[in-house]
């Protein structure tokens, strides 16, 4: 995610488990000119609507498997669970 002039502002990560669910991995943000809530409110609402045009449930335990990567580098940077019913400006 970056601001109105570009820069950087948030990432997130996100995998299809080897059990088909969305892995939504934890938001990293700059906090110095951004409100951390409407940054992962954002994040939240579109992972919701993600998960929901490729039919997939949102992977909520810790235990899971990723089973092919399309990058050249790969963090796991822990699961985050978003929540529902947000609104992003």
């Amino acid at each position: 995610m970056n601001d109105e002039d570009g820069k950087f502002i948030a990432r997130q990560l996100l995998a299809i488990t080897k059990d088909r669910k969305l892995a939504c991995f934890l938001v990293y943000h700059l906090f110095h000119r951004h409100d951390k809530k409407e940054i992962e409110d954002c994040f939240a609402r579109v992972d919701h609507e993600i998960s929901t045009d490729l039919g997939l449930s949102i992977q909520v335990e810790d235990e899971y498997e990723i089973e092919n990567v399309v990058y050249r580098e790969w963090y796991d940077d822990g699961i985050w669970v978003p929540k529902v019913d947000v609104v992003c400006l």
